[in-house]
């Protein structure tokens, strides 16, 4: 099996949570959604920019097409969810031990000109002020054995400790 791909089981795992393929409709057939999937795999684990997708995976721009099309019909979360309920159904989740952390990413100069700057705005798009500038926040949370439970952004001066109660929620 070639490295960025995914295993015959894996695919199983998710294969109902995929849309269905649309035979019948007019217009291309879409790309096989394992070959757009190992596509995107590759992306994110190598880090390398769209237009350097392997031939073998499927047009870029296609690939690219769907990563966004599935992003902004929650597709991803519902796989993560679905995936997270089957390890804790498994009792594979270690709830002995849970750990949050927090990262800050620095905004581009321009990210505070979007929309008017206030609490109530910066909320709403997770910018904060901290000591080193406009900035937002990724907290996580992940159990004893490191397995991600839960993902919040906040403005860059939120700590990790307020962060506590959405990250336990989200999960």
């Amino acid at each position: 099996m070639p490295r960025h791909r995914l295993t015959d089981r894996e695919f199983n795992a998710i294969r109902h949570l995929l849309p269905k393929q649309r035979p019948g409709k007019p217009g291309r057939r879409w790309s096989n959604h394992r070959t757009v999937i190992d596509g995107i795999l590759w992306i994110t684990k190598t880090g390398s920019p769209w237009r350097d997708l392997p031939e073998q995976l499927g047009k870029w721009q296609t690939v690219y097409a769907r990563f966004r099309r599935w992003t902004k019909e929650g597709l991803w979360a519902r796989i993560y969810q679905t995936l997270l309920k089957r390890l804790d159904a498994l009792e594979k989740i270690d709830r002995s031990l849970w750990c949050v952390d927090g990262s800050v990413i620095r905004a581009h100069r321009s990210a505070s000109g979007m929309i008017p700057q206030s609490e109530k705005n910066d909320e709403l798009v997770a910018l904060g002020r901290s000591r080193g500038g406009y900035s937002t926040k990724i907290h996580v949370l992940c159990d004893g054995e490191g397995t991600l439970l839960g993902i919040t952004a906040t403005g860059g001066q939120r700590h990790e400790s307020t962060e506590l109660e959405n990250l336990i929620a989200s999960c």
